[in-house]
C-alpha cells in the first residue's frame, strides 16, 4: 500500500516551472489602459508611501513637561497605510481591466 502511493506520486509528479519561462509567458501579454494606470498607480505610491513618512514623522520621544517631540522617527505605520489603500485601488483597477480584457474577447469571438 505505501510503496503504490509514492510510485503514484512519483508517476503524477511535475517539475517546478522554470523562471525564464514565466518571464516568457508574462511579457507575451498585453496590457490594456486600466491595467497599465493600476502598475503605474502602485508604483507612484510606492514612493509617496515613502515620502509621506518621512515628511510625517512620529514622536518616539515626547519632553518631559511639554507636547513637543524630542525625538522623531520614520512613520512606518503611514507608509503601510498608504501602501495598503494603494494596493486595494491598483488591485481594483488592474481587476476591471482584465474584465474589460475579457469582454473584448468574447465580443471578438461572438462577431466570428
Amino acid at each position: 500500500m505505501r510503496d503504490d502511493l509514492f510510485e503514484q506520486i512519483d508517476k503524477e509528479k511535475e517539475d517546478l516551472p522554470k523562471m525564464k519561462n514565466k518571464i516568457k509567458e508574462i511579457s507575451k501579454y498585453q496590457f490594456n489602459f486600466y491595467q497599465q494606470v493600476a502598475i503605474l498607480i502602485m508604483s507612484i505610491f510606492f514612493f509617496v508611501g515613502i515620502i509621506l513618512g518621512n515628511v510625517f514623522p512620529s514622536c518616539q520621544t515626547s519632553g518631559l513637561y511639554g507636547t513637543t517631540c524630542t525625538i522623531t522617527e520614520f512613520n512606518v505605520s503611514l507608509t503601510i497605510i498608504i501602501w495598503f489603500i494603494s494596493f486595494l485601488i491598483s488591485m481594483f483597477t488592474f481587476w476591471l481591466g482584465h474584465v474589460i480584457h475579457l469582454l473584448t474577447e468574447i465580443s471578438i469571438k461572438l462577431k466570428k
